[in-house]
């Protein structure tokens, strides 16, 4: 088939809107695929964009009872995204503390972390740029766990495309190499 690409996908070009689109569409298909170079059939999802919601998704999937393998693709990076960095240093979330966890059965995790670093209650606005520095200790806390399931792997590097094959899909990157 035709490999999709950033602008097949979103209509766009390849901006931070683009990876969010991708990370939401190529969040990849978690089924089993076959790999080609083992020969062997194995669990494997390859999540793009290592920004806010692919951080979430990678943390969630290491949490399952028989985590898949997980390859998280970060053009830019690994956690606080755009909307999360440093650049916004002074600017608030819009959301209290309390309803901004990145687990859904630990709704109180990011409002404990957030106290623990600031004494800051569960009903206090944090700003972005803390909220980006607890979605790097979940990535953190991920990788922990992931030692003792299925992997977690970081790759820093763009993806232009995704193919669908018989049973596998395979992600290009703009340096060339492949992810089956």
């Amino acid at each position: 088939g035709k490999p999709l690409s950033y602008a097949a996908l979103d209509g766009h070009d390849g901006s931070e809107w683009a990876e969010n689109a991708l990370e939401k569409q190529c969040v990849e298909r978690s089924n089993h695929q076959t790999s080609r170079r083992a020969g062997m059939s194995r669990k494997h999802v390859v999540i793009i964009g290592g920004g806010g919601a692919g951080v979430i998704a990678a943390a969630a999937l290491a949490r399952l009872p028989k985590p898949p393998h997980v390859t998280l693709i970060g053009r830019d990076g690994f956690g606080p995204g755009l909307a999360y960095g440093d650049m916004h240093k002074r600017y608030l979330l819009n959301v209290r503390a309390s309803n901004m966890s990145a687990y859904a059965d630990k709704p109180d995790d990011f409002a404990n972390w957030l106290r623990a670093k600031t004494r800051a209650d569960a009903t206090a606005f944090a700003t972005r740029a803390r909220y980006g520095r607890y979605l790097q200790d979940v990535l953190g806390r991920a990788e922990r766990r992931a030692l003792f399931g299925g992997g977690l792997k970081r790759v820093r590097d763009e993806a232009v495309a995704c193919r669908a094959g018989s049973g596998w899909w395979e992600i290009t990157l703009a340096s060339g190499k492949t992810i089956d």
